[in-house]
């Protein structure tokens, strides 16, 4: 059994922009007894950044080797420890290339695999690429920065690049299966893009349409709401994503509902991700490495949503040297702390942010009474990991975030996860990720009624255990497939009794319970040179546990994606799935004062599918930092059911009743042309799309267009260095006007008027259109090499363009909507339609630092 392949290091100079030093001039120290040259070797790449190629199944790394020398060249100490291990060594350019002193006989086909990662902080690297030239071929990274192929016995020139750091180009010897990890060094470093960087081309050359990754450098550059940057409405700016409207709760992906995304934060399930009622998402930018949304065709390791899935990776932190970043916004605080346990095997990350809403309110609004001085939020995040060797590394993540919206009466919610992964590399072919996950979700709401207080609360927590593999095949297929257990628990809603709320249903009330099993497997498969294929299958097993009965049902969820490569950078792909999803949702109350309920899918409420097809065109250009893709889609989902907000849905008893069943239709073409690289970057963005819901009980059973449905949808963003410390950027966002319900006649109630709803004549009319421009300005502060800041300037809607979020209804008393009726003289007295919008020319700032 093979033990710990192959070491591969790059050596990089401390001088920033400086070229590399050549390795026959570089001194060592080096004093060793009776050492295995495994471990020799291990020291040379991890204390002294050099560059080691060789193969363990031909070097003697168990054979012991004793080195004492001071302050001599390369080598000098090659010559000794060569000697003593009777081995060969040659230098070529700034590569160290080990080999047997005798002749190999050939073995055929052989598997060259390792990780690609940072070389300053460690991070391993997702998506890198390595290309072997001879060939036209290569392959990408994993989520863990893994790689793996095979290559016939010869000679070949490796390329590993990845953007926004120095590509490394490399001959090697083919003789035998070899580990080589790359260390890239970052062409840049600047505050703004700390780790975080574009990946390029990825796109053109993967199987699976619909996957989007967010580009990060790119939304760091931009203007944001209160200067806060933010995951959740940058993704809302990509092709077939769009918000309902300006600013608050959710992501409609390809004619889906928010309740029909999942998020994915390290493996565990983020049952809510946003603040202030979807505003700015959970996660501090400062510490996510990667973002991924899958729109549609889902991988098959992740099931349980009908629509999409947005899977985010967490950086691993520094391990190599300590480091401290932050920012001071408008509205927020954030400080991150990173470093090595042991250097170069272990690391942490520690970041935190708080609004201060509630400080600012109680500053500058002493003497006004404001729900602004009870508003804030939170969250933590906490990241270990550790190298136990070359083959085994360990993750554990923390997160815990809390939303308070007045703590007295009002509404509080927020997630803790809790995500424990173990890579194990069981051969140079065989990958695997063991995890074991908790999420915990709690919402509640306090008040009084009549000066009689009373408290909701609701709790959903999962329990998840899953084991994934990656087999790569002899000739470079790749193989996934798994297993996975979750249990998950629903409470129902508890609280305090009171006149207004019959609360006594809870005496015999039973939390909801299930478990959920899977199954998957998912193949890549390269046809031909040019005709890739991809199939999988997920099954899952449903367990509705309940007193006095239980029931299994299965699940089956096929995909399959083609990919043809026209040419060398043009791609055609296809696409086919079937998911399911099993838990509704609905969304009490308003759109500010949230307060959610999950729904577990039952005998009544049957679990949500769709069906999912897609096609598309992918283009990378001569000049390779530009990307063009055509897609279209079309989807069709059945046993979509509209919970109706009322007091049984709150207490979970008999809202099945009430449910509105119906199946909906969505199609659409998204295009995207973007630019990752240069001075000048940006991204433009736009959408076609049609959304059609048939409805039991609802416009006499006829196609209606939901209140999300919007015809166009277009987003330019761009960013220019203008200089060296000045960057600016600009972001217009463009969508046509969405449906909504306009009353047919009005009523008169205790002299009161209200608006009449026709059930069969519902969004009958749509709202103007949308658009708004953010502009931004960022100034380098400082840039040396132990501290790093600057500050940004922001405008959201610039131009003030006021964008309704819905419409409300009003007597206007001689024309003020808030003069009350009763009591009050008036000479005029008007029925009117108010409208009701939120930000109009929100100016902001943010200064970031970095000490390291």
């Amino acid at each position: 059994m093979y033990r710990i392949v192959i070491i591969s290091t790059f050596l990089f100079i401390i001088c920033f922009g400086g070229k590399a030093q050549n390795l026959s001039s570089k001194l060592i120290t080096l004093k060793a007894d009776s050492a295995t040259l495994g471990s020799i070797l291990t020291r040379l790449s991890d204390e002294f950044a050099v560059q080691l190629f060789y193969s363990p199944s031909k070097i003697p790394v168990n054979k012991k080797v004793s080195v004492h020398v001071s302050e001599v060249t390369l080598p000098a100490i090659l010559e000794v420890i060569c000697s003593q291990a009777q081995i060969g060594y040659k230098l070529e350019k700034n590569q160290v290339i080990l080999s047997p002193s005798g002749k190999i006989k050939p073995e055929g086909i052989f598997t060259i695999s390792g990780f690609v990662s940072d070389s300053i902080t460690g991070e391993r690297l997702i998506g890198a690429n390595i290309i072997i030239h001879n060939l036209t071929a290569g392959t990408v990274t994993n989520a863990f920065g893994f790689y793996s192929f095979t290559l016939a016995e010869g000679s070949y020139k490796l390329r590993c690049s990845f953007i926004g750091y120095q590509a490394i180009e490399t001959t090697i010897d083919v003789s035998g299966n070899q580990k080589m990890s790359f260390k890239l060094k970052p062409e840049a470093i600047s505050l703004k893009e700390i780790s975080l960087h574009v990946k390029l081309n990825n796109r053109v050359n993967s199987t699976r349409p619909g996957q989007e990754e967010l580009p990060l450098a790119l939304m760091r550059k931009s203007a944001a709401l209160l200067g806060e940057i933010d995951i959740v409405q940058y993704l809302k700016m990509l092709p077939g994503v769009q918000p309902f409207t300006d600013g608050p709760y959710g992501l409609y992906v390809r004619g889906s509902t928010p309740q029909q995304t999942s998020f994915v934060l390290d493996d565990a399930p983020m049952f809510n991700m946003y603040h202030i009622s979807g505003w700015f998402s959970t996660i501090n930018p400062d510490v996510i490495k990667d973002v991924q949304i899958y729109k549609s065709h889902l991988p098959a390791k992740l099931g349980g949503s009908i629509s999409s899935i947005v899977d985010i990776r967490l950086r691993d932190g520094n391990n190599q040297r300590f480091v401290v970043t932050g920012g001071i916004g408008t509205i927020t605080s954030r400080l991150t702390v990173e470093g090595p346990i042991s250097k170069g095997k272990a690391s942490f990350l520690v970041s935190a942010r708080r609004s201060y809403i509630d400080k600012l309110a109680r500053l500058f609004l002493k003497n006004e009474d404001t729900d602004l001085k009870n508003i804030y939020f939170y969250d933590l995040n906490t990241k270990l990991n550790y190298s136990l060797d070359l083959s085994n590394k360990l993750y554990l993540s923390f997160y815990k975030g809390r939303d308070i919206l007045d703590d007295k009466e009002g509404t509080i919610w927020g997630n803790t996860l809790l995500s424990f992964r173990w890579n194990r590399i069981f051969s140079n072919r065989l990958f695997s990720n063991l995890t074991a996950t908790f999420s915990n979700y709690k919402h509640a709401m306090s008040g009084s009624n009549n000066d009689k207080p009373y408290f909701l609360s609701t709790t959903m927590r999962s329990y998840s255990l899953k084991y994934d593999f990656t087999y790569y095949a002899r000739s470079n297929n790749k193989i996934n497939f798994g297993l996975s257990s979750t249990y998950q628990e629903m409470t129902p809603i508890k609280g305090e009794r009171s006149n207004t709320l019959q609360l006594n249903v809870l005496d015999s009330a039973v939390v909801a319970k299930r478990f959920i099993h899977g199954i998957y497997s998912e193949a890549d498969i390269q046809l031909a040179s040019r005709f890739n294929v991809n199939l999988g299958l997920r099954i899952s097993a449903i367990n509705n546990t309940a007193p006095g009965k239980s029931s299994i049902l299965l699940y089956p969820e096929p995909m399959a994606t083609l990919r043809y490569n026209i040419l060398e950078n043009l791609s055609a792909k296809a696409g086919y799935s079937h998911n399911s999803q099993y838990h509704h949702g609905a969304r009490m109350y308003d759109i500010f004062i949230p307060f959610e309920r999950y729904i577990f899918a039952n005998e009544t409420l049957k679990p949500q599918y769709a069906a999912h097809f897609s096609t598309g065109l992918f283009f990378n250009p001569g000049q390779k930092s530009i990307e063009i893709s055509v897609e279209s889609y079309m989807s069709r989902m059945q046993n979509q059911y509209r919970l109706i907000p009322n007091d049984e849905l709150l207490l979970g008893q008999g809202y099945e009743e009430s449910a509105i069943s119906g199946k909906t239709n969505a199609y659409g073409i998204e295009c995207s042309i973007r630019k990752t690289t240069g001075r000048f970057t940006g991204i433009i963005n736009y959408t076609w799309s049609r959304v059609t819901t048939t409805e039991t009980n609802v416009n006499n059973g006829k196609q209606y267009n939901p209140y999300y449905d919007r015809r166009h949808n277009l987003t330019i963003n761009a960013a220019l260095e203008l200089s060296k410390r000045i960057n600016i950027s600009a972001s217009w966002i463009y969508m046509s006007g969405n449906p909504f319900s306009l009353p047919l006649a009005k009523y008169q109630i205790d002299e009161r008027t209200f608006p009449f709803f026709d059930n069969n004549n519902m969004y009958n009319k749509r709202m103007p259109d949308y658009h708004r421009l953010d502009v931004g300005v960022n100034f380098i502060l400082g840039n040396s090499k132990h501290f790093k800041h600057s500050l940004s300037l922001m405008l959201y809607n610039a131009y003030a363009k006021r964008n309704p979020i819905f419409y409300y209804y009003r007597d206007l008393i001689n024309g003020d909507p808030d003069k009350p009726l009763a009591g009050t003289k008036y000479s005029d007295r008007r029925f009117n339609m108010l409208e009701y919008y939120i930000f109009q020319f929100v100016p902001s700032f943010t200064y970031e630092f970095k000490f390291e």
